[in-house]
């Protein structure tokens, strides 16, 4: 009998959370100059000052395209990677509750603070976009999934009775205009807080699904 035993494959928990905390550093470094000087002027290396890392470090984590991704879905759910914003926790509750205004109080505060860490990001991918073709990938990869998502979530809320069947089409494209970025920040720069944005999109949604 061979005494070669397999290579134990080493895990560290520590490490990994160590890992985890320098790459959401490094996201959220990313996340504010992206916003802040554009996405073209930024470079690797800002984010790295930024981050309080070394280029390599952030070289590890990107590429650049990545990182903006990766801003962008942690500031909008707080988790990366994920193929529908209903597969998250957060949106997975929501959908879940069953009673028509507590579902839509969640939803609403839910997209407030989401909008808050997202809508400026949202409109500089889309600028960024018109020069650079990852980017622009990148944005109608986003987009798309922000469509589907509405309409997944929409279904399932048609399949409970929350929202009338017939009137399936109109609410997605309600809802979609109602928490987009650009609606957002145009009451934004007319002088709502989230405060007053977030009982406006109650009451919106609460009228559009009422029947």
């Amino acid at each position: 009998m061979s005494d070669v035993r397999p290579r134990r494959t080493y895990s560290s928990p520590r490490r990994e959370a160590e890992a985890a905390a320098t790459r959401r550093r490094i996201v959220e470094a990313a996340h504010r100059l992206f916003v802040r000087d554009g996405y073209g002027l930024t470079t690797v290396r800002d984010i790295a000052v930024e981050a309080g890392v070394s280029v390599p470090t952030v070289r590890l984590n990107g590429p650049k395209p990545a990182l903006l991704l990766a801003a962008y879905e942690m500031a909008l759910a707080g988790v990366e990677d994920f193929i529908s914003l209903n597969d998250t926790a957060a949106m997975g509750t929501i959908l879940a509750t069953r009673d028509r205004a507590s579902l839509i109080e969640a939803y609403a505060g839910f997209m407030t603070a989401a909008l808050e860490r997202m809508a400026e990001l949202t409109l500089r991918i889309r600028s960024a976009a018109d020069a650079d073709a990852e980017v622009r990938e990148l944005y109608l990869r986003i987009d798309e999934r922000r469509i589907r998502s509405i309409h997944e979530g929409v279904a399932l809320l048609a399949s409970t009775g929350i929202v009338p069947v017939e009137d399936v089409g109109h609410v997605e494209t309600m809802v979609g205009l109602l928490v987009s970025a650009d609606t957002y920040l145009h009451l934004r720069a007319a002088g709502w807080d989230d405060g007053r944005y977030r009982s406006w999109l109650i009451d919106e949604l609460t009228a559009l699904v009422a029947g």
